[in-house]
């Protein structure tokens, strides 16, 4: 699941590092950004916005105006430029806030956390993070074609070849993954049960390669296709 986001900030500083922290997490598309609360309030009231990060004190305390107006449409964190909150922001049903500056870091739980709670309301196991070079990655369960574990690593095999690294144990990496969509097949490899092309000689097929399966797996996969 993609969320929309826009952003309201005075500062140019702000909208640059909160636009350039959406354009790093997968999950996150940025529609617009905007300087005042006027044209992102029109923007809002014409278009599907699933996420939105606004300044807190923007003139007129127009930034509450505007979140007391739409705050059932949409989920709203505040931006601020210091640790002292308004006495304000605890009245009101948001999401979360960040204190200026913030790192990557806290921005990824708060995306997260924004994540999670539209997911509750969505079809579930659409998407998967694995932590990648630092930092979250999502990963959209079709598009794996199949996993394979890398000494300490393992390496998410996508469609089109793509594929993404993460010190991550396969054992572990399985327990994430849901049991109707994937299959272990050996001590190296799991692979996406929708994938598979053709099963011969404990051999299994998928449209970029040939696996091995292991002797201990194949009974259970043998279970499956019987179905």
């Amino acid at each position: 699941m993609i969320m929309r986001c826009i952003v309201i900030d005075k500062e140019l500083t702000g909208l640059q590092l909160i636009s350039s922290y959406i354009d790093k997490f997968p999950a996150l598309k940025l529609l617009q950004t905007f300087t005042d609360v006027l044209t992102g309030g029109e923007f809002l009231r014409n278009n599907t916005v699933d996420l939105l990060f606004i300044e807190l004190s923007m003139a007129d305390k127009s930034a509450i105006h505007l979140v007391n107006s739409i705050k059932e449409k949409l989920l709203i964190v505040f931006t601020v430029g210091c640790s002292q909150l308004p006495k304000e922001i605890l009245f009101l049903d948001i999401l979360d806030y960040l204190v200026k500056p913030f790192s990557y870091e806290r921005f990824s739980k708060v995306a997260l956390k924004a994540i999670n709670k539209i997911e509750k309301k969505a079809t579930p196991g659409e998407m998967i993070y694995v932590r990648s070079e630092y930092h979250l990655t999502g990963v959209f369960l079709d598009e794996i074609e199949y996993i394979e574990s890398v000494e300490n690593y393992i390496r998410i095999h996508l469609i089109k070849g793509r594929s993404i690294m993460s010190l991550t144990p396969l054992s572990t990496f399985m327990k994430k993954l849901p049991s109707e969509k994937f299959i272990r097949i050996h001590r190296k490899f799991i692979i996406a049960i929708h994938k598979i092309e053709y099963i011969s000689n404990k051999k299994i097929k998928l449209s970029s390669i040939e696996l091995p399966v292991s002797g201990r797996y194949y009974v259970s996969l043998k279970a499956l296709v019987n179905k």
